[in-house]
């Protein structure tokens, strides 16, 4: 009997070199393994920017192509599988975390799989360098100028 259920298995699908069908082979094999399901996106509150490294601050909206590009970029592992598709999962806008549903085609044993899975990003809010060299001109500035601009400066440095 036993002989019998693998032998179905075996002809249920194309032959491959595991002796397996697509469907055994899926529930053993995680083809997105080698790609991490959390990743951190730098975000400057100032000047509404996200990092793109190594330091470049790029401005795009919320579930933009743009920021979708950048998360995908994040991912170290996604070289190795191919991208079917790629879409943002709606989370409230003050949670700090954007998550995004992915679609890959690996192959394992001969066979051409696809999985669905999800990765959440979280927002971590960083001071880009432009704000932050604007900041030292203002202060600068100010040990030149009245007090209303080192009073105005001193209110911005405590925001931060």
């Amino acid at each position: 009997k036993q002989w019998y259920q693998r032998r179905v298995a075996i002809t249920a699908g194309e032959p491959n070199p595991a002796n397996m069908g697509v469907a055994c082979i899926r529930t053993r094999v995680d083809i997105s393994e080698n790609i991490p399901k959390q990743a951190i996106v730098h975000f400057c509150r100032f000047c509404e920017r996200y990092l793109q490294p190594p330091n470049t601050w790029i401005s795009c909206d919320l579930e933009s192509r743009e920021l979708l590009a950048l998360c995908l970029k994040k991912l170290k592992g996604l070289n190795k599988v191919r991208l079917i598709d790629a879409s943002f999962i709606w989370t409230e806008p003050h949670s700090k975390r954007l998550k995004v549903n992915i679609s890959i085609q690996g192959e394992a044993f001969g066979s051409i799989l696809q999985q669905n899975f999800v990765v959440e990003y979280i927002v971590h809010y960083q001071v880009c360098c432009t704000f932050f060299v604007t900041m030292v001109t203002i202060l600068i500035c100010c040990r030149d100028h009245s007090s209303c601009y080192r009073d105005i400066a001193c209110d911005i440095v405590v925001l931060l």
